[in-house]
């Protein structure tokens, strides 16, 4: 089972791997790592430069509902560089899976007497190592640039949330 501090399920990694494959369709470069560990993204140097892409997907298994209700599928993609040694990873891609998608994460799960609409927001985050520039079909927009420590610290708190 998958567990995390805000997060439990009976299913294993690799069932909720082959969910996201089946709704996002297949990736074009490595397999995405879910990120339970800090040791699956490798520390970057403090100092080097990074820039981070947003970026989007249709969600191809929602077809025409999906693209009615501009539901997409997102990520960060990350470039490093540094004038030292080489870093780590020069790309990376960070994206979240809705655990319960699309129904109580796009489309509400229940209505409560007289609360309104409940949805479940709890996801996954998964690693890839690289990025496939050819998948963000939707788009992509530079966020900005932030260092390496930043970086870290990012995915230190991504850990310890998700």
């Amino acid at each position: 089972p998958v567990h995390s501090r805000k997060f439990h399920t009976n299913a294993t990694s690799a069932e909720i791997h082959a969910w996201a494959r089946a709704a996002c369709g297949e990736p074009r470069v490595e397999p995405d790592i879910f990120f339970e560990h800090r040791s699956v993204v490798p520390a970057l140097p403090p100092e080097c430069d990074v820039e981070v892409w947003y970026v989007e997907q249709e969600i191809e298994a929602l077809g025409a509902v999906g693209r009615l209700l501009q539901s997409y599928h997102c990520g960060l993609v990350f470039h490093v560089s540094t004038l030292l040694a080489p870093p780590p990873l020069t790309v990376f891609t960070l994206q979240y899976y809705a655990v319960d998608f699309p129904f109580g994460a796009l489309f509400p799960i229940s209505v409560e007497d007289g609360a309104g609409p409940v949805w479940n927001n709890e996801a996954v985050v998964a690693f890839t190592p690289g990025e496939d520039p050819h998948r963000w079909t939707k788009g992509r927009s530079l966020v900005g640039r932030t260092t390496g420590a930043i970086v870290n610290a990012l995915c230190d708190w991504v850990v310890s949330e998700f």
